[in-house]
């Protein structure tokens, strides 16, 4: 379930992170509970540290296990506009496309995810770039 999350949230946000209201984990939770439940979703919080283990990044993802596939995206559906990762602001300033893509390959991998649908991200937010979008475009 997603009770650690604000443990995990704290090393990131303590670094003043890049947030939008959908990614605030009372509104997670709420959705998890009220609608993700009942479709079958599973959530995935993928933590992203650096050689010190300090948090980098919060990916919070519900996944959806198919007949033929298993989908990992945001959480909220239709109810999220604004979707992307939490990051440390110093994070999403370094992050290259080719890293975000070995990270997606590496959950995918360890998760049994076949496809990843990350839809409605900002392409900045907060004055900071959303790094998933510019690796996915």
């Amino acid at each position: 379930m997603l009770d650690d999350g604000p443990l995990r949230l704290r090393g990131v946000l303590a670094a003043g992170a890049v947030v939008t209201p959908f990614t605030d984990i009372r509104w997670l939770a709420a959705w998890q509970r009220h609608v993700g439940a009942a479709q079958g979703v599973t959530p995935l919080i993928a933590v992203g540290r650096d050689d010190h283990d300090a948090p980098l990044f919060l990916l919070p993802l519900a996944l959806k296990r198919g007949r033929a596939l298993t989908t990992a995206r945001f959480f909220g559906g239709t109810h999220s506009h604004l979707n992307m990762a939490v990051w440390r602001r110093d994070a999403a300033v370094a992050m290259s496309a080719p890293r975000l893509h070995a990270i997606l390959a590496e959950l995918a991998q360890r998760n049994g995810i076949d496809l990843f649908i990350l839809c409605n991200q900002p392409f900045a937010w907060d004055g900071a770039f959303d790094r998933w979008d510019v690796a996915l475009h």
